[in-house]
């Protein structure tokens, strides 16, 4: 097994800032190597020799700011946290409140990942006891679809577990009906694939109960609902000898228009309806 290799190229600023990564990535390393419980300086040290060093500029910076004050032993966390500040300076309180009231639901986004942003914006913003009451209206305010916000609105209280609920209960009824209407739509193909096939009373593909040879009669029996080109009798016919003038009528009436069977259709849906257990 290969040693385990500590994250490196730590980059804080600039837009290629990767301190959130970074910060993933060194704890992971921490707990793989089985350093998770060691001393805080002895993580610390593991930290800033990962960090690089930007990283360790950015520390002596940080504590020469400090001067000579008493303070309590150091630990990772309180190291980690100079690196956030550093990375993403605290934004004042009007900010993260304008930041929440401006959320809104990103397309193909799910209305749960909808919910977990504004909860965690919401947390930011310090709102007490109107927490739960801001971040339910920023829901339904920044929510795309229009029946959550009307189940929504009808909440007797501002009860952010049941909003969360029930969000997520319309969501998967839609998400379940999108999936049963699929399968309805591949069904039908599926039928109109059969059906499209070539008509024995005109020759021809054509739509249901749509077919012209219906009520016709044919050249050659005088029977009805088909035309001669497709005639059983027409090749007995040639055999008894009918001569040039059956030849010719053949001939003509195999030039008609395309057409279908009404009867054949309604043969085709009884054997439809017994393959398919009845979805016609």
């Amino acid at each position: 097994m290969e040693a385990l290799q500590p994250p490196r190229n730590l980059l804080i600023s600039g837009r290629n800032n990767n301190w959130k990564q970074f910060r993933q990535m060194f704890l992971l390393y921490l707990e793989a190597i089985g350093l998770s419980t060691a001393t805080e300086s002895r993580k610390i040290a593991i930290f800033l020799n990962c960090a690089g060093t930007e990283g360790v500029e950015i520390y002596n910076a940080a504590k020469s700011k400090d001067g000579d004050q008493p303070k309590v032993e150091e630990t990772l966390d309180d190291v980690l946290e100079l690196f956030d500040n550093y990375s993403e300076p605290r934004k004042g309180l009007t900010i993260h409140t304008y930041e929440l009231l401006r959320m809104k639901q990103e397309e193909q986004e799910s209305i749960d990942h909808f919910i977990t942003r504004t909860i965690n914006q919401a947390k930011k913003c310090e709102l007490g006891e109107l927490f739960e009451r801001m971040t339910i209206m920023v829901i339904i305010i920044g929510c795309k679809d229009t029946s959550i916000k009307e189940r929504l609105l009808r909440l007797e209280q501002f009860d952010l577990k049941k909003a969360t609920e029930l969000c997520r209960t319309v969501e998967l009824g839609k998400d379940q009906v999108n999936i049963i209407e699929g399968q309805n739509r591949e069904r039908l193909d599926m039928i109109r694939r059969m059906k499209q096939k070539e008509c024995n009373y005109c020759g021809k593909i054509h739509l249901p109960k749509a077919c012209p040879a219906y009520g016709r009669k044919c050249k050659i029996c005088n029977k009805y609902n088909h035309f001669a080109s497709m005639c059983r009798n027409k090749n007995k016919s040639y055999k008894q000898g009918t001569g040039n003038k059956k030849e010719k009528k053949i001939h003509e009436v195999a030039q008609d228009r395309d057409c279908s069977s009404a009867s054949e259709d309604y043969n085709l849906d009884v054997i439809l309806k017994v393959k398919l257990g009845g979805l016609l």
